[in-house]
């Protein structure tokens, strides 16, 4: 749906539309929300994280390495 320059939410209801399909939407709580959104912080944390010691990681081997062959 990049032609028609629409979100993802936007292209399923344009399909839906297109091809008679009904939709049920449901609306989420706020304290849903504030669960969701957590959710999403703590796993963009660990992603960082992840990148963080995996670069330690090989910044140490190579190190090792380095030491190893003097």
């Amino acid at each position: 749906m990049e032609l028609e320059k629409y979100s993802y939410v936007e292209a399923l209801r344009w399909l839906a539309n297109k091809y008679n399909v009904e939709i049920e939407e449901t609306e989420t709580s706020p304290e849903f929300k504030i669960q969701q959104q957590a959710a999403d912080s703590l796993y963009i944390i660990i992603a960082l994280l992840k990148i963080f010691f995996q670069k330690s990681y090989l910044i140490q081997k190579k190190d090792r390495i380095l030491r190893s062959a003097i």
